[in-house]
């Protein structure tokens, strides 16, 4: 069930912006521009009888650059994953967080919950 739905969800993501990479797991070595995609919190919920309720977090990291072309293509990239993905998302404020050689990287983080099961 959960690799399924990680699947699907990585499919969605793919599909909405296909010229970035996208990771089911936190890789090994990271190129950027990158979507990465792990369990959110809280995972998994029960829905309705026979459902589930599953939380995606979906970490969209910007190509280091100067402010204004990081933001703009934050803008765009989370834009464009809204409009793409179905399910319902969250979207929280871009944010800095410091890359493996210490340069800080804009990211977004979006939570998006699918309904699984016999009713979805």
């Amino acid at each position: 069930m959960i690799a399924e739905a990680r699947a699907t969800i990585a499919a969605a993501l793919r599909a909405a912006c296909p010229d970035v990479p996208v990771h089911q797991a936190v890789p090994a070595r990271l190129d950027l521009p990158a979507i990465i995609l792990t369990e959110g919190t809280p995972f998994i919920t029960t829905a309705r009888f026979g459902s589930w309720s599953i939380g995606w977090r979906v970490l969209v990291i910007a190509r280091p650059g100067d402010n204004s072309t990081m933001i703009g293509w934050l803008d765009d990239t989370v834009s464009v994953l809204v409009d793409g993905i179905d399910d319902v998302i969250e979207v929280e404020p871009f944010t800095t967080m410091t890359g493996p050689d210490g340069q800080l990287l804009l990211t977004c983080a979006l939570t998006i919950t699918t309904t699984e099961g016999m009713n979805p």
